[in-house]
């Protein structure tokens, strides 16, 4: 299933009000917890192209 940009739309809305339950077209879903909402959030925008995150760390050190 490919995500489109109704389905973060969606789940962005209900975020915003505090509801844990969305409904788009003719789905409804309900969530556990706002943490579930939010992991849901960065995978739609992951499959959307709309991060750039890589994941990656860059660690600096200095001498005195």
């Amino acid at each position: 299933m490919a995500w489109t940009q109704e389905d973060l739309d969606a789940l962005e809305k209900a975020i915003k009000s505090g509801a844990v339950e969305v409904e788009y077209s003719d789905k409804k879903i309900r969530y556990r917890s706002l943490k579930d909402m939010m992991a849901l959030r960065s995978i739609i925008m992951q499959g959307l192209g709309l991060t750039t995150r890589t994941g990656k760390r860059i660690l600096m050190s200095t001498r005195l």
